[in-house]
């Protein structure tokens, strides 16, 4: 988000996914943007949608305004973190959000799947810096 407005309108959407027994969070996986590539909807509006690593500032915002703001209020597992998650950035999603899951598609799209091992390689390597054994013991501190 990139105002008030809208961080707190998302805010009361994932409030209401919880109330009502969502098990967690799925942050950032697109965003609608002007594409005359597109055919037009039933309103005219050429449209795509932005993802990957376009998609990353966007998505660190996100996963620090949640985790940091919203999910230390209302504690739940932020389910799959979206949006240009390559093995060089690993380690700052980790820092800021203790996504539960992490996709992957489009760095798998773009690198093919030897990125599975890098990326598994970058989240090894951050749990032995910070001393944790599994995701599940750095997921519960």
């Amino acid at each position: 988000p990139s105002d008030v407005k809208t961080r707190d309108r998302n805010f009361t959407l994932a409030e209401i996914w919880l109330r009502y027994g969502g098990r967690g969070i799925t942050l950032t996986n697109t965003l609608p943007i002007p594409d005359g590539r597109m055919p037009p909807d039933h309103s005219g509006n050429r449209t795509g949608g932005l993802s990957g690593g376009e998609l990353y500032p966007i998505s660190i915002l996100n996963l620090r305004e949640f985790y940091g703001e919203f999910m230390k209020r209302k504690p739940r597992p932020i389910i799959n973190y979206v949006g240009g998650a390559y093995p060089e950035n690993i380690s700052e999603i980790l820092e800021i959000g203790r996504p539960h899951t992490i996709q992957i598609l489009t760095s798998f799209i773009y690198e093919g799947p030897l990125v599975v091992r890098r990326i598994k390689e970058e989240i090894v390597r951050f749990l032995d810096i910070h001393h944790y054994d599994t995701y599940q013991e750095f997921l519960k501190s």
